[in-house]
């Protein structure tokens, strides 16, 4: 389900060639951003999709809904799926490729709680049935129980690290 695939090189896709911690922003449906994290060494093309995000402070989930324009009825309504958290979050293709890793750009990454002590699930990606062998391996992870998640499935698997 990669843009990149066989190692497609395209203006869209050019991003995704850069080093980790690059964003890859693009249009979907001709109005919805998406936002990934590119994983990959440069000339790699590897990308995560950012399908929730949590505000962590009041002020923020405030600020989130008055941008997406909305009143909040439930979490998962705010930002949980790509393209309602880049509205919250004001994502758009000029972001693309900006660096994650500068604290002062305008987008970027923290770090957050170690992994091994997060409740990650881990199950099939959503909307890739094109994917073919791909398609149901367990790729898409989240946070157990977080109300930010919008698509919550019954047979996750609780993700082993090592």
């Amino acid at each position: 389900a990669s843009h990149a695939y066989g190692g497609r090189r395209t203006a869209r896709t050019e991003v995704m060639f850069s080093a980790g911690g690059t964003a890859y922003v693009y249009l979907i449906y001709g109005m919805y951003h998406c936002v990934n994290v590119v994983t990959g060494a440069e000339h790699d093309p590897h990308a995560v999709l950012i399908r929730a995000v949590e505000p962590l402070t009041s002020t923020d989930a405030a600020r989130m809904a008055a941008y997406r324009g909305i009143t909040v009825k439930k979490p998962a309504s705010l930002s949980g799926g790509p393209g309602k958290l880049c509205r919250a979050l004001r994502i758009d293709k000029s972001l693309n490729g900006c660096r994650l890793d500068d604290p002062f750009g305008p987008l970027w990454l923290e770090q957050g709680d170690s992994p091994e002590n997060l409740d990650i699930a881990a199950a099939p990606r959503i909307n890739i049935p094109y994917a073919e062998e791909y398609a149901p391996l367990p790729w898409r992870f989240y946070l157990r129980g977080n109300p930010y998640v919008s698509v919550i499935d019954k047979q996750a698997k609780p993700l082993i690290l090592s």
